[in-house]
């Protein structure tokens, strides 16, 4: 198993009563046990079974019309994590790897490694890492980005083409094929490495666009999204005059922060015909 893929790996603890999978203390952080935010301890796989991503719960014959929320997957190469079920949106099935909502996550003072190993919690805001979205992405899915304005517009950005690149690509984004209402704010930054502030590699010839912008993203020279920028909220101005926060230009031009985004990706081609 590769290295990366070890240190974001959640392991779990089988309850001996319900057979079903449960998560420690230590392993969600600061979070108590059992938390109520955790549902599949009551509809998820047991210890024995677990699903490879969130359309194949959306699908199993087990889940009539399964809720959305935390759930335990096998990704791949031993690799058991919780992420969250977005199993409502157009069919559902998305396995959701960036949640951004209140701004109690911070995205900025965070190493290489922890965009790696994925950081914060499921249940609320969270990076699921990088690591674990090239083992989801492999073969390429489709990326739907949902995002909210703090006047309480919703609109979303649907692409057919998705992939996240191995560690030795430095987690290179592949992402093609847009539809939705917020206009294309992310094909700009295709094939783009990511970065994150101690670790540049934008095409900048002047700029470290990580540190500048405040996070870690595919950034080109340098964005025109940023949506692990800083969370502030709506209209903003900073004294570097740059747009650091949660930033989609089609839709809000620069210097205008999102109030919430959630990230995910499904298999291409994916229905629920006959569930």
């Amino acid at each position: 198993m590769q290295q990366a893929v070890a240190d974001c790996c959640r392991r779990v603890n089988v309850n001996s009563e319900t057979g079903a999978c449960e998560l420690t203390a230590s392993q969600l952080g600061e979070t108590p046990v059992p938390d109520p935010g955790f549902e599949f301890w009551q509809r998820g796989f047991t210890s024995d079974s677990f699903a490879n991503d969130c359309a194949e719960i959306r699908t199993d014959s087990r889940h009539t019309t399964p809720s959305s929320g935390v759930y335990l997957i096998e990704p791949g190469e031993g690799a058991i994590v919780a992420v969250y079920c977005d199993m409502i949106t157009d069919g559902g099935g998305w396995t959701v790897f960036q949640r951004r909502s209140d701004g109690s996550v911070d995205f900025y003072d965070r190493t290489w490694d922890d965009y790696a190993a994925g950081f914060g919690h499921p249940s609320s805001e969270y990076w699921l890492g990088n690591a674990m979205m090239h083992l989801l992405t492999s073969p390429a899915v489709e990326l739907r980005v949902d995002m909210q304005d703090f006047e309480g517009e919703s609109r979303f950005a649907l692409y057919s083409t998705f992939s996240v690149g191995n560690a030795e690509s430095q987690y290179e984004l592949t992402v093609t094929g847009y539809n939705g209402t917020a206009g294309d704010s992310l094909t700009q930054h295709n094939n783009m490495k990511f970065s994150t502030p101690e670790r540049d590699n934008d095409v900048h010839s002047s700029e470290h666009c990580a540190q500048d912008y405040k996070a870690g993203w595919w950034y080109h020279k340098c964005h025109n999204s940023n949506l692990n920028g800083l969370y502030l909220h709506g209209p903003y101005e900073t004294s570097s005059g740059k747009s650091e926060g949660i930033d989609w230009y089609a839709w809000h031009a620069w210097m205008y922060s999102l109030q919430s985004t959630e990230m995910k990706f499904r298999p291409r081609g994916f229905s629920v015909i006959g569930n």
